[in-house]
Parts: C-alpha cells; structure tokens; sequence
C-alpha cells in the first residue's frame, strides 16, 4: 500500500511537472515568435528606410542624369533582392512607371492598394527639388515627384524569426527539463520519502503497532512533523498503555467482589463481567463478553418477556432507578439458580450485582455450624467438669446415706449447689449472647461482662495455645445492651485466635481517658498490613491469618454494634508484632456526661 502510495505521488509530480512545462513552452513560444516578429519587422522597416533614403539619392542622380537604363537597373537590381518581393517608382497620379517587374508599367496603384499576401510594403515620398523644376515643373505647383513604393517578403521574416523562437524555447525547455528532474529527485528526497515514511508509520499504527516511528532528518518542516508525528505516536502509546493499566485495574476491583457482576449494553449484550459471574455460569471471560445477557444467564434466544418478568434493561430504558428482585438463572448444567440482583443505570449502560442465594445460604450455615459448633464444644467443656463433680459428690452422698453416715451430706450438697451455680453462669452467658439487642443500653460492668465472655471461649484459647490475661479495674462500666457488648468481644476475641495461628498471648484491658473509658484487646499475632488496614472493616472483606474461612462480616457487625452505642472502634496494627482494637465509650460516670 505504502509503495503504491509513493507511486502515485511520484506519478502526480512528474505529471504535474511535465503539463506545466509544456504549458510554459508553449505560451513562451508564442511571447518569442511574437517579440521576433516584431522586433525583425522594426528591423526591416528601419533598413527599409534607409534602402530607400539610399535608393532615393541613386534614383534622384540617375534622374538628374537622365539615366533610364541605369534608373531601370537599379530597380531591377533591388527587386531582386530574396527579403524584397517588388520595387515600384509610381509618379504623381500613381501610375507605375518603374517596376522590377515590367509587367506592373502602366498600372496605377490606388492609396489603399494592399501589398501580397506575406508582404510589407513601405512607401518613400519623392519631393519635387529646384533641381527637378526642368522636368517636374515649380515646386509650389507641383511639390511630389513620385513615390517609391518597395514591397518586402515577410515569409523569410517569419521563418527566421521562427526557427530564432524555436532554438530559445529548445534551449529553455532542455533548462526546465534538467531544472524538472533535479527538483523532482529533490522533492522525492526532500518530501515524497519522508512523507512515504510518515504514511509507513501512520498505517503501522493504524494496523496496532504502537511503537512504530520514524527517523526525521534535516530540520526543515517535513522534519519537524516527523519529530510531531513521533510526539503524537508517543502520546498514543502512553496513553494506550494507561487506559489498558485501567481497564486491568478496573477487571481486577470488579473480580474482587464475590457477587456476581455484569455491565450490559441497551442491545442486550454484555459489555463487562467479573470472574465471580464466571464462575456462576460456567464460561471464561473471553466467552461472556458479547453474549446476549438473555442468553448467558437464562438460556433464551429472544429476550426475557419485561411485561412478565423484571428485566432491567428494559425497566432502565423507562425509568432510571436503581432495583433489586429476585430471579432465577441457569447453572452450566442446565439448573435454577437462585439469585437476588440489584441493577443499576450507568452512562446508557446497565450493571447488574448477582448474588447466589442458594450458596450464600451454604456458606452461612456451614460457617454458622462450624462456629456454632467451635462455641459448643467450649461451653461443653466447661459444663463437663462442674457435671462430673456433680455425679462424683452424689455417688458418695449415696453411698455415705446408704451406711448411714449424713454427717457430711451437707457439705456434699453445698458442693453440688456451687457446681451447679457454676453450669448455671455458663448457660446464663450463652443465653446472654445469643440474646436479641434490647431497645434501651444498660450499665454494664464491664470486669464481670468480660470474665463471662473468656470463659465461654476458653476451651478454645487452651486449643490455640492462646493465654489470655484480664486488666479491667472494678469501678468501669458502659452503656450498651448486654448482648451487643457480648458480641462485639466475642468477635474481636476470636478475631485476635485467628491471628495468633502458633498462639501467643491476648490481652483485655480497659482504662478510664478523660471522658470515655477504653476497652482495648491486644493480641501479639502477625499484625495487618497497611494496605489492609483501611478494608478490615468492610463487609465480607476477610484476610484470616490463620488461612481458615470466614464471613467477613465480624468486624463490620462490631462497628455497627459500636456506632450504636455511640462509641467508636480503632486499630493499631504492626506487621509481625500483632494488633490492637479498642472499643472507646462515653463514660456514664463522668460528671459532665448528661
């Protein structure tokens, strides 16, 4: 293409070049002949002058003489000449007396007689002179002699002025011919392979090859738009290279998100999906992109009946809400799925965020489970003891009545009511936190509330190697429901087990700062990086050092808890030296707290 091109530029220029020095020729041929016609003829006329100022004086001595043989000759002679077509000498009344041509004599010459054709003709007037009186009469009356009439050939005149031209215009055009090609190889040098070059470039890009450039040289103009051309393609390629560094950018958020994600034009066909929305309907990306969303999600040909079903393209095109409804998708094995879909309107677009209901319910009942069952196994621990002492004291409170011996029942009954007060604390705690939120905060003390909580979840620390040491003064209390105070604890406790995978030691300690008291859990684990500091707290975000499972939502659920309370929720965290989450409360003891 690019030699085609360059072809057809080299083809214009010669053409272009070649037209224009034939229009030149010719109008310089025209200007030429016409100037040496015209500067010959004043030529001619100024000779013919002079002939005839001389042919005059020959002719007026020979009349003086009365030499008419040698007037004859003379006339002759002249007429002979190859620029002079005839000579004349006609008297007074015009009639030809003297020809070179004797057929002429006698003729008379009208004033308005033309010359031939291809001839000039120059008139030289006779006077009468005192010598010429014998013969002529008195110059008063008659003050003309005759006239000399010369007629010239003006076809030689007009040949040489010709062939004069034509060596010019010859000589010119051999000039603008080599003047032709040498500019035409400088253009081709200077302009048509830098432009070719240009046009290389251009068509390398247009082909995807952003990297392609050219090699300007000189510093002339065609240069300094090679040096723009390549500050463009630079540009294109910088900025080629960020919108893709976006679009990776913007594939990666998307495929953070556990939801299922869709970006679908007004034709119906998918723009954008996430690896969550591949993975729900069983295809790579590659093969989503372009697919009908009627297609990829529910298998139909034609699109879903929006007077029937929630289609939200269809409903974006009426009115530019967001929504959310249930639906049901296909699986890659051909089975319903059920999902909750929240869509919204985009720039023309719409995204839609598609969540698995039926695996969101696995994965909570299975998480659920497992913590249900990690909670019971602790709380069955601890009732297991108190119940075997229990069982213990009545088999010997049996035996010591079946023998007699009630001196030390009593003793065996305070026993099995301490044991039993025991299991009661325990259940007591349990029911405690899995309690619904009252509508009104409680003072709660925060020492007994705390101690209740690590007891539940002791069974636990001993299995993670997990030592926990309590610092709370007597005298703190909050203001908060029962159970949310329960549970924010529970979960930043269990949070601290999870980062402590080889166990270490968890702290809880609280303090009175001003106006609020501060409940801060320190754990010695392997800390948070700071790029995760400020996601921790987001909902279904989870990084467990430990590797295991997890909703994400603890966090979340405590901060909630926190706001609720009006007290807040801060970390401190160091890589490899563990964390710190402290709960900080308004003081309801404080003087000015109202």
């Amino acid at each position: 293409m690019i030699a085609r091109l360059q072809q057809r530029v080299w083809l214009r220029l010669i053409l272009l070049l070649g037209g224009t020095l034939i229009a030149v020729s010719t109008v310089l041929l025209l200007l030429v002949v016409g100037f040496y016609t015209n500067r010959l003829r004043a030529e001619q006329e100024h000779a013919a002058s002079q002939v005839g100022s001389l042919l005059h004086a020959a002719l007026e001595n020979a009349m003086l003489k009365r030499d008419i043989p040698g007037l004859t000759a003379i006339v002759t002679g002249l007429g002979q000449q190859p620029s002079i077509d005839r000579v004349m000498i006609l008297n007074p009344a015009r009639e030809i007396r003297f020809a070179s041509d004797p057929a002429l004599i006698g003729q008379i010459l009208p004033p308005d007689a033309a010359p031939a054709r291809g001839s000039s003709r120059s008139e030289v007037a006779v006077p009468n002179r005192e010598a010429c009186r014998s013969c002529h009469g008195e110059v008063t009356e008659h003050p003309l002699n005759g006239t000399l009439v010369v007629d010239y050939d003006d076809h030689g005149l007009f040949r040489q002025a010709l062939t004069g031209a034509l060596g010019l215009v010859l000589l010119g055009g051999l000039a603008t011919l080599a003047a032709s090609v040498a500019l035409a190889f400088g253009l081709r040098r200077i302009v048509v392979r830098p432009v070719a070059e240009l046009a290389r470039a251009a068509d390398a890009m247009a082909s995807g090859d952003l990297s392609a450039r050219v090699a300007p040289r000189g510093r002339d103009e065609i240069a300094a738009l090679g040096h723009s051309f390549n500050r463009m393609a630079g540009h294109i390629e910088t900025s080629q290279a960020e919108l893709i560094r976006a679009e990776r950018m913007s594939q990666s958020l998307i495929d953070a998100i556990p939801d299922g994600i869709r970006v679908i034009g007004p034709d119906f066909r998918i723009r954008r999906a996430n690896a969550a929305y591949a993975a729900q309907v069983g295809l790579p990306l590659d093969q989503i992109v372009g697919q009908f969303c009627h297609r990829s999600s529910h298998g139909r040909d034609t699109p879903c009946p929006w007077t029937m079903v929630t289609c939200p393209v269809a409903e974006m095109k009426q009115t530019a809400r967001r929504l959310t409804f249930r639906d049901q998708h296909r699986r890659p094995d051909g089975s319903a799925m059920a999902v909750e879909v929240s869509a919204a309107p985009m720039d023309g677009l719409v995204v839609e965020a598609i969540r698995d209901l039926d695996e969101q319910v696995r994965v909570s009942q299975t998480e659920r489970l497992s913590e249900i069952g990690l909670l019971a196994t602790g709380v069955a621990h601890e009732i297991h003891n108190p119940l075997s002492s229990i069982a213990l004291t009545l088999s010997t409170l049996n035996r010591d009545l079946a023998q007699d011996r009630t001196d030390r029942a009593l003793q065996y009954l305070d026993l099995i009511r301490a044991e039993i007060d025991k299991s009661l604390q325990i259940t007591d705690s349990l029911l405690r936190l899995g309690s619904p939120a009252s509508g009104e905060p409680q003072l709660i003390d925060l020492a007994p509330a705390i101690g209740a909580v690590t007891r539940l979840l002791d069974f636990q620390a001993q299995t993670m190697q997990v030592r926990i040491e309590i610092d709370i003064p007597a005298d703190l209390r909050v203001l908060i429901a029962d159970s949310d105070l329960r549970m924010a604890v529970t979960n930043l406790v269990l949070n601290a087990f999870h980062a402590m995978p080889e166990g270490g030691l968890l702290t809880l300690s609280a303090r009175r700062a001003g106006e609020r008291v501060e409940l801060a859990i320190t754990d010695t684990g392997l800390g948070i990086a700071p790029e995760n500091l400020q996601n921790i707290f987001m909902p279904f975000w989870s990084r467990r050092a430990d590797r295991s499972s997890g909703r994400g939502l603890g966090l979340a659920i405590t901060r909630a808890i926190a706001e609720r309370a009006h007290a807040s929720l801060s970390v401190q965290s160091t890589l490899g030296q563990g964390s710190r989450f402290t709960l900080s409360f308004p003081d309801p003891d404080h003087a000015h707290v109202p």
